[in-house]
């Protein structure tokens, strides 16, 4: 038997219209609770109120019920193929549901703005964007919870750390946000933001090497602007032979995939006197530096300051 019903409080003539003319290829009998509809049903048995008691009967009795909100398929007893295809059924309901749930926090990479559409059991991509718009937003508590949320989720990349320690700051948790952001700049050097934190706070604790390191972080990624490093630059490569220009001199010269770059900003965005004296340094600890940048970065500190332009020349004159 198959139990059509609408419920109580309006008909549903396109459902049963459609039960109606379907109900002699179906094979068996239908019964259809059809409240106050229009629709005369001619193949079903139609009833237009149900009692609760008679209804909970039709149900056992019944192998499907058809209802304005979808489907129920009631198993017999003793028939378990039915009960494995329901299995099954719900089964690749699940597995549709995860999959649909997966797919929606995966586009927030691209569609941030459907963050908050993404049912929160699956996200994980899309809370990046919801602890970002709490954060901006009035609601330190929020913002909070919603940034403890996303390193709890996905605690590796350092971006997500520094998110964590700037709410930790909004909220007034200073002495944890110093510890977040120290943990952020230690894990991700590509994360600007924690790295130009540490550096001013190596500055503030008078650790000029470990703002050395974090100013190479810093002037390494071509997304950081000049201003900035030059501005830093002032502070961390003051002093002359200083631990700053020092810790400048050990990271070029540990590495010569990096000589081109530092030619071609340094000589642009760090004191003109600093660059000399590193270009200086690294030489002499056994760099060597293509000449034709040699002479670029010569007249770029010209340009800035050329009593110490002057001088790189004649640098630039040993070492060609």
């Amino acid at each position: 038997m198959i139990l059509v019903t609408v419920g109580m409080q309006l008909g549903f003539d396109r459902l049963i219209r459609a039960m109606d003319e379907l109900a002699p290829s179906l094979g068996m009998e239908v019964i259809a609770q059809t409240c106050k509809g229009n629709y005369p049903p001619v193949t079903m048995t139609a009833r237009e109120k149900i009692g609760p008691g008679q209804f909970e009967e039709l149900s056992q009795r019944s192998r499907l019920i058809v209802s304005h909100a979808g489907c129920i398929v009631q198993p017999q007893a003793g028939d378990p193929a039915m009960i494995a295809r329901l299995v099954w059924i719900a089964t690749l309901a699940i597995v549709a549901v995860i999959i649909a749930g997966l797919q929606l926090d995966r586009q927030t990479r691209r569609t941030s703005a459907i963050a908050q559409g993404v049912p929160e059991l699956f996200r994980s991509a899309a809370q990046f964007p919801i602890a970002a718009n709490a954060l901006a937003g009035p609601e330190h508590v929020l913002a909070l919870s919603e940034a403890e949320k996303l390193v709890s989720r996905r605690p590796m990349p350092a971006e997500h750390l520094r998110v964590l320690a700037q709410a930790q700051f909004a909220a007034g948790d200073y002495n944890r946000g110093m510890l977040t952001i120290q943990y952020a700049a230690q894990r991700g050097w590509r994360d600007p933001l924690a790295q130009e934190s540490m550096l001013r706070l190596a500055l503030s604790a008078g650790d000029k090497p470990e703002a050395a390191r974090r100013y190479a972080a810093l002037f390494l990624r071509r997304e950081t602007r000049d201003e900035l490093l030059e501005e830093l630059g002032r502070e961390v490569l003051a002093e002359p032979e200083g631990a700053g220009r020092m810790g400048l001199v050990d990271i070029v010269s540990g590495g010569e995939r990096r000589h081109n770059q530092f030619m071609n900003r340094g000589a642009l965005v760090m004191p003109p006197d600093a660059f000399a004296e590193i270009v200086r340094s690294t030489i002499a600890q056994g760099a060597r530096y293509d000449c034709g940048l040699l002479e670029q970065a010569g007249r770029l500190v010209s340009a800035r300051d050329e009593a110490i332009g002057a001088s790189f020349a004649e640098t630039v004159d040993d070492q060609c």
